[in-house]
């Protein structure tokens, strides 16, 4: 489905430890559960950018949704479980980008999840889709150290 990104593409990550609520009954985590953990990253990972996540559409105008979501469940986690997540920014089209994010066995490095989440910026007055802002381009250029624009 995806290609296989080495983790040292990656520049940003964050611990998630597997709480109870999120297995089912099979002692697993729920297959939900890992988009959400995707979902905490994106917030973070502009943070990290140095752009808050209740900015965005104040200040900077995104007003990101997922329109497109590809899913590769690689091996289970259950709970207790200490994961990595590491997401990135793949790309940068004229009003969407597209996101990867992995999640990781943080002591053994495996890899349990994988995916690639295309967003796209809505102007919120109109619903159309708008331009990616140029302070979020180089917000993401700055934490992923290149250029993305095609």
């Amino acid at each position: 489905m995806m290609d296989g990104s080495p983790l040292n593409e990656y520049r940003f990550h964050f611990p998630v430890r597997v709480r109870y609520n999120e297995v089912d009954p099979q002692q697993i985590v729920f297959n939900s559960r890992y988009l959400e953990y995707c979902d905490a990253g994106f917030p973070e990972y502009f943070r990290e950018a140095g752009v808050l996540p209740l900015e965005m559409v104040s200040l900077h105008s995104y007003n990101p949704v997922v329109v497109q979501a590809e899913l590769d469940f690689i091996a289970p986690a259950r709970l207790d479980d200490l994961l990595e997540v590491s997401v990135r920014v793949a790309k940068i089209g004229r009003t969407s980008l597209t996101m990867k994010a992995t999640i990781s066995q943080s002591h053994t490095g495996a890899l349990v999840f994988r995916a690639q989440l295309t967003y796209v910026n809505i102007d919120p007055r109109t619903g159309e889709p708008a331009p990616v802002p140029a302070s979020i381009r180089r917000a993401i250029e700055a934490i992923e150290v290149t250029t993305l624009t095609p």
